[in-house]
């Protein structure tokens, strides 16, 4: 029942109201003043049409920024998304761009030695842990490639192909405590021969090679070249190998080893470029 009575009071006060308003819009003329009913009814009624005015305002405002909020939400992630595919794309290009400078430096080499029979090839697989110490390429008996081959980037000489695949190879760098690589240096044009000082699936030491056997008298220096010496028919002659870095002397001032950091970058190593060619009939050079 007091429910009942309330829906009641509520439509009979509803029905005043919309009488009231009925009356006003009726009697309300193009007059100066209103009369005494009418300024009644007007007070009564004033607070009501602030209270429904301010309510629905209010309403209308929560809604607009509930759509303004949303669409701004929108087009917040709209525009992240696009940052992102540009981001993405930026990194494809400076990819493109770093990919792009080191074939050109690799066709250079080639065209400065067109006495080199050469297959281009791409790192697949790696060893484990930082460096390259050994790695796969994508060419194998298949492209004409054979064991012993001579394995190069633009830099300088990278190691020799140590098994071959149909399709693929795997490659010793070296910088691989298993390899060896007859040397000499461009300018005291002393021999020796540079060895890997990294143990397979360690990174303990840097990448670089430790020459032995040079003459005891040797005058290399530091900040001397190292090339390949064409000895021992793997590597052909004149391939640079890197820099000398330090020269070991005994106490009487003989020379007993120097440490050479070599061209390649061992850590980042892309592509690469396999001599075919015979070894007996090549020289890089001098």
């Amino acid at each position: 029942m007091p429910r009942l009575l309330k829906n009641r009071f509520a439509i009979l006060i509803l029905a005043a109201v919309v009488a009231l308003t009925s009356i006003i819009a009726v009697t309300i003329k193009e007059r100066q003043q209103v009369s005494h009913a009418e300024g009644i009814i007007g007070d009564i009624l004033a607070p009501i049409q602030k209270g429904v005015y301010t309510f629905v305002n209010g309403i209308r405002s929560f809604i607009d920024n509930v759509v303004l909020s949303r669409q701004q939400g929108k087009d917040i992630s709209q525009l992240q998304q696009q940052i992102d595919e540009l981001q993405q794309e930026n990194q494809r290009l400076k990819e493109l761009e770093e990919e792009n400078q080191r074939l050109k430096n690799m066709l250079d080499f080639k065209e400065a030695n067109p006495q080199l029979v050469t297959s281009g090839a791409r790192v697949i697989a790696k060893n484990a842990g930082n460096w390259f110490e050994t790695f796969v390429i994508d060419k194998g008996a298949s492209d004409g490639i054979a064991v012993d081959m001579a394995v190069i980037t633009a830099q300088g000489l990278a190691g020799r192909v140590m098994e071959v695949a149909d399709h693929w190879a795997k490659v010793m760098a070296i910088i691989d405590e298993r390899s060896s690589v007859s040397i000499i240096a461009d300018k005291t044009r002393d021999n020796g021969v540079a060895r890997g000082m990294l143990v397979a699936g360690s990174g303990a030491d840097a990448d670089l090679l430790k020459i032995l056997y040079l003459p005891l008298d040797s005058k290399i220096n530091k900040g001397d070249e190292v090339i390949t010496s064409g000895l021992g028919g793997v590597f052909p002659k004149g391939i640079p190998v890197g820099v000398v870095q330090e020269v070991k002397k005994t106490l009487t001032g003989e020379v007993e080893y120097a440490m050479v950091k070599p061209h390649v970058d061992f850590l980042r190593i892309e592509e690469v470029m396999v001599i075919k060619s015979p070894v007996e009939n090549i020289e890089v050079g001098s």
